[in-house]
């Protein structure tokens, strides 16, 4: 039996190439284990780049299967290096739907979900930053008003980390909450306007955000409550004044409709600024890739961005092969990388995938 929301996957090795990212730092080598839903984040502090991913779920695609450890590479290193598990959340070990985020040069893993053996899923309120001397190892530096996992996690400012929507033990929720890793305090910025959501996705230029999609909640007058996809995309603005305060726009919906754990990040490039999401699935699904409508999930490989510039949707070139089940897209430089996921079998991958944003190109059809 699978629990109330989840993530799906067997297993692919891919082999190993190291490639240049746009900024001249090595990319790393593929992952020593195929993983899906892991959270993956890349930290600069002076001079160093440091990679990080783990967690997530391996292959077997049952709670047993969830994952507490992770790995961590460095541009100066020839391969990935293993680290030590994240501590368990009430004797549970492994998280899904987990974030990390570079704060201040330090890797910080924020929230996730356990799973019990009676398929009883608990949010888990920790934010965890990996030390790195004299040896790897986590610190639990914050604990969140509301444990959510399956937001979307965005860094303002390289202190504030802001944390829209999700899932918390029960059901969605559409608060916004703002820590402060400079003095350690939690506060609420402006609620989340649209239909709270899990499994959505978004980025972060400036003082703008974009989040999109995801995976709503419907009651029906009778029978069990369903988990539709969410067409909603919102643009959010940050005052001058006070950060915590957000003006919250509708956008249109997204080319190719709704998506669910895409890889999406902000960037500028050639001067535009962008919010993109690359892949995704088709539809919200459990762990093991089923959709909760009970449709196998469907991985894409579409790529597209909106322009905050322009205020418009536009389409790219798609990625080289439809990937899903994604915890962030990591940028370097002018480049985009994404490591691990689910490939278009619903199996995890171990590949890292660098790809460019292609100047755009008319949307399909079906965009």
């Amino acid at each position: 039996m699978a629990s109330v929301r989840g993530y799906g996957m067997c297993s692919l090795l891919a082999g190993t190439l190291m490639l240049l990212t746009g900024n001249g730092s090595a990319l790393p080598p593929d992952l020593p284990q195929a993983r899906a839903n892991n959270p993956v984040a890349r930290a600069v502090s002076a001079g160093d780049v440091i990679w990080f991913t783990g967690l997530g779920i391996a292959e077997g695609k049952t709670r047993r299967d969830l994952r507490a450890d992770g790995w961590v590479y460095h541009d100066d290193e020839s391969g990935w290096r293993p680290i030590p598990e994240l501590p368990p959340f009430e004797g549970l070990t492994g998280r899904l739907g987990s974030h990390a985020v570079a704060l201040d040069g330090d890797i910080h893993v924020i929230g996730g979900y356990t799973v019990a053996d009676d398929h009883a899923e608990r949010s888990t309120p920790g934010i965890y930053r990996l030390d790195m001397a004299p040896q790897p190892g986590w610190t639990r530096v914050a604990i969140m008003p509301v444990p959510v996992d399956d937001a979307v996690a965005l860094v303002h400012g390289d202190r504030y980390l802001y944390l829209v929507s999700g899932w918390s033990d029960f059901g969605n929720v559409n608060l916004v909450q703002v820590w402060d890793s400079s003095d350690g305090i939690w506060r609420q910025a402006e609620p989340w306007p649209g239909a709270p959501v899990f499994g959505h996705a978004g980025g972060l230029v400036g003082n703008r955000l974009v989040i999109c999609n995801g995976a709503r909640i419907e009651y029906p007058a009778e029978g069990a409550r369903r988990f539709p996809e969410s067409d909603e995309c919102w643009l959010g603005t940050m005052r001058d004044d006070n950060r915590y305060r957000l003006d919250w726009k509708p956008l249109p919906p997204s080319p190719g409709g709704p998506r669910y754990r895409a890889a999406a990040a902000g960037l500028r490039v050639d001067g535009v600024a962008r919010v993109v999401f690359a892949g995704g699935a088709d539809r919200p699904y459990n762990y093991d890739g089923q959709g909760y409508d009970g449709v196998p999930a469907t991985a894409l490989d579409s790529v597209v961005s909106y322009n905050l510039d322009a205020e418009v949707w536009q389409c790219h070139e798609p990625l080289e092969a439809p990937s899903m089940d994604h915890r962030g897209l990591v940028v370097t430089g002018d480049r985009l990388v994404i490591v691990g996921g689910m490939n278009a079998a619903r199996e995890p991958s171990a590949r890292i995938v660098e790809f460019g944003l292609s100047p755009p190109i008319p949307c399909g059809p079906a965009e």
